[in-house]
């Protein structure tokens, strides 16, 4: 399932399992090339405030993330392995769209 989805959300996908994206958290912290961890909204930009709590992302959250039956950080960015490989699958490209309709990475 890490395979599943386009290209580009794999690569975006795969950053945020890393903790090595584009968030301010991962910049701040890891390679310490922006001067804060905050996001526009005022809390810590972490991958968990990103896919789950940030509220200029509700709308689109509202029509992906928000739809699966289990949606809690670690699965949504490494998969369970209380499930199938079909429903990691599922949940992968979910994500991943959430990632890119989000624009948060860029184009």
């Amino acid at each position: 399932y890490y395979n599943a989805g386009c290209r580009k959300g794999q690569i975006l996908h795969a950053r945020l399992r890393l903790n090595c994206s584009g968030l301010n958290e991962h910049l701040f912290q890891k390679k310490n090339i922006v001067l804060s961890s905050l996001c526009i909204c005022g809390q810590v930009e972490s991958s968990k405030h990103y896919l789950l709590e940030c509220h200029n992302y509700r709308l689109i959250r509202a029509q992906t993330i928000s739809t699966l039956p289990i949606y809690n950080v670690q699965t949504l960015v490494s998969g369970s392995e209380l499930i199938s490989d079909e429903e990691n699958e599922y949940i992968f490209k979910v994500v991943q769209r959430f990632i890119l309709e989000t624009g948060r990475f860029g184009p």
